[in-house]
């Protein structure tokens, strides 16, 4: 937990209520449990139906390799995909056909099994790789208490020390920053050998801020 910053105001007038305003900050760490990524399948061919069917082909071979590395086949979203012309000069030479899955690797053990698939497989890594944690409300909710009960205990302090009492909150603003997808960047991929991401290990981090304006009794 973050210290909490102190923001003191008392009116200066009796007759006016007298209020101290407290902001606590608190953070959560926690694991990803998913791994998000996207290949590109490409293949090339005289004509655009032998462009497509080489490119089912090496789909059928990506698909079945990532499923025996722990991928679930409702977690594989397969990309249409086209064809576009190749070219040697003003002279079309065949076509190239393009095809994007994307990966939504959920058995955490084995995210490098599942990703040494995708690339041994025909697969090219596009764009970055994502960590997420599909119960991060659940952490931000966690943060945000922290801070609260933090700011409250700040400013129990704070008015006991001044001799009055904590009363009941006045008013209360609340910052979280959600945190439901991580980029990681790219992996490297030893040749013929096994990809160590290490994404598995990675930490998410959820933030809080609170400020709470609460009343501060006269002591009896």
């Amino acid at each position: 937990m973050l210290p909490a910053l102190l923001v003191l105001a008392l009116t200066a007038s009796p007759s006016q209520p007298r209020a101290i305003s407290m902001t606590g900050d608190a953070k959560q760490t926690f694991r990803p449990n998913q791994v998000v990524a996207s290949f590109l399948l490409s293949a090339s061919s005289r004509d655009q139906a032998g462009a497509r069917k080489v490119n089912d082909e090496k789909l059928a071979k990506f698909v079945r390799a990532c499923r025996e590395a722990g991928v679930e086949q409702r977690h594989l979203t397969i990309n249409e995909g086209g064809a576009t012309p190749e070219y040697r000069g003003n002279e079309v030479t065949g076509y190239l056909f393009n095809r994007s899955v994307i990966l939504t690797i959920t058995d955490m053990a084995r995210v490098d099994d599942a990703l040494t698939a995708a690339v041994r497989n025909g697969g090219v890594v596009s764009g970055s790789v994502m960590i997420q944690n599909t119960e991060h409300q659940l952490y931000e909710t966690k943060a945000r208490v922290a801070a609260a009960q933090a700011a409250r205990e700040r400013a129990k302090g704070v008015t006991e020390a001044l001799g009055a009492k904590l009363g009941l909150p006045i008013n209360v603003n609340e910052r979280t920053t959600p945190v439901e997808s991580v980029p990681v960047g790219s992996f490297s991929v030893p040749v013929d050998g096994q990809v160590t991401s290490g994404f598995a290990n990675r930490e998410m981090i959820v933030t809080s801020q609170v400020t709470v304006q609460f009343d501060m009794e006269a002591p009896l």
